[in-house]
């Protein structure tokens, strides 16, 4: 956010997207480049070439790469404390000050970010390096003291909203889902081989395992605990250089060259599985990004001053301008506290009542065809509060003739809603009866909008 702040102050929120691709290019450059420095470091030549060709052949960090998410910064700095400690462990010089650095800036990245430096310092004081161990742990304890000090006193809560609104529901349910998420992120993503590696090389390695084994196993479990990702497998791409890594040590894994190539080669294809088997790669030019659309919809002149309601609080809240009531809580204070009864990655806690209670002009949320959204807000409840369907939005990759955004009007028929839904208009906005008196909306008669042009 610090990185591409000031560029988008400078050219405007069109160009978050291609500068934090652009950024995300450079992070996952440096990240395989200092893997392929460690591989060299623990590989003979031709396994560490191997090693570093297929972390490039990794289509699902391609795709966080494009997703313009922090992912590979975060990626890079796990890498580079890897890299660190595993030169500490045997026995080699390490700059105190670059660790130190490196635990700062890892905070800093994520909300979790101290969670790969104090696997590290932990590591680091088992084999002996106390000098690195201290370095690195008070620069953890410093940055964590600063960071949880400045939250008490802006937010009133030593963690991130998000810690409240998504680690939370019964524990025994976040460790079922998390197991069954890694267990389709192992088949689906390509993950399986690199798992099995990690696995064999703990069993192997008891008395001492290597940095990486300790590494990938507390990672994995912290992951299971939190109930896995909503983004599946975002955060588990470090198991897949250390899965390489092992996968090819000749004292874990002794083959002959032709052994390797196969295992190699094997292990190649599990990666590249996604790129067959997972929509996110169904990549087409006429593709519309329409949280984008829905955005820049509601940032006419007709809705400014207005209060949005919104189940997913980004982009839609990004390029519209509006103030905004966030339905899933990651944003809002009362919803993030709210106790969990069930536990879904993400989506567990909401509050119909409270989003009505604050009487947002416009609510956009998922729809079914009997006109109920998600969240607690059935069709009764919401047009009881006095809102009526003002819009709905294509939710596919590719708009029919219709257009990406149909404006409903009092004229439209419950059959013509019907089909509409059923097409793939799956996302509604409501407008509250009668509009604040600063919005200005079009007459009762529906119509039809193509705001395709918005970027993919």
């Amino acid at each position: 956010m610090l990185l591409i702040a000031p560029v988008t102050r400078v050219a405007g929120p069109d160009a978050i997207y291609p500068v934090s691709v652009g950024l995300n290019l450079l992070f996952a450059a440096g990240a395989w480049a200092l893997f392929s420095q460690l591989a060299g470091r623990r590989l003979p030549p031709p396994r560490a070439a191997l090693a570093s060709l297929l972390f490039g052949l990794c289509p699902v960090l391609w795709l966080w790469t494009a997703s313009g998410m922090e992912t590979p910064l975060f990626l890079l700095l796990q890498i580079a404390i890897w890299l660190l400690v595993d030169r500490a462990a045997q026995g080699e010089a390490v700059r105190p000050g670059e660790l130190a650095a490196l635990v700062v800036l890892s905070v800093l990245a994520r909300a979790d970010g101290f969670i790969v430096p104090a696997i590290a310092v932990c590591y680091l004081l088992a084999v002996g390096r106390r000098r690195e161990a201290f370095a690195a742990g008070a620069a953890l304890g410093a940055t964590l003291a600063a960071l949880v000090g400045w939250r008490l006193s802006y937010y009133g809560y030593p963690l991130p909203n998000t810690y409240y609104a998504k680690v939370s529901g019964p524990v025994g349910e976040r460790l079922l889902q998390g197991t069954l998420q890694l267990l389709s992120i192992a088949l689906n993503s390509g993950l399986l081989p690199h798992l099995g590696a990690l696995l064999l090389a703990a069993a192997a390695c008891v008395k001492r395992p290597p940095f990486e084994v300790v590494l990938g196993l507390a990672w994995l479990g912290y992951w299971i605990y939190v109930g896995g990702d909503v983004f599946a497998e975002r955060m588990l791409l470090i198991l897949f250089p250390i899965g390489v890594r092992l996968l090819l040590d000749p004292a874990l894994f002794p083959s002959p060259a032709r052994g390797t190539i196969a295992v190699a080669a094997g292990t190649a294809l599990f990666q590249l599985i996604p790129l067959l088997v997972d929509t996110r790669f169904g990549y087409s030019v006429d593709r519309y990004d329409r949280w984008v659309l829905v955005g820049k919809y509601l940032a006419q002149e007709r809705y400014s001053g207005g209060l949005l309601a919104v189940d997913a609080a980004g982009k839609v809240p990004f390029y519209s301008g509006l103030r905004t009531v966030d339905m899933l809580g990651l944003n809002d204070e009362h919803i993030a506290h709210l106790p969990a009864q069930y536990f879904e990655a993400g989506h567990n806690k909401h509050d119909a009542n409270y989003v009505l209670s604050r009487r947002p002009d416009l609510i956009a949320d998922w729809i079914d065809p009997r006109l109920d959204l998600r969240f607690g807000l059935s069709r009764e409840k919401y047009e009881r509060a006095g809102y009526r369907l003002g819009a709905l939005v294509f939710t596919r990759k590719h708009p029919g003739e219709a257009g990406a955004l149909v404006e409903i009007g009092a004229d439209t028929s419950p059959g013509d809603l019907d089909v509409l839904i059923r097409r793939g208009y799956r996302y509604a906005l409501l407008m509250r009866v009668p509009p604040h008196p600063t919005l200005s909306p079009k007459g009762e008669r529906g119509g039809q909008v193509n705001y395709s042009d918005a970027p993919n």
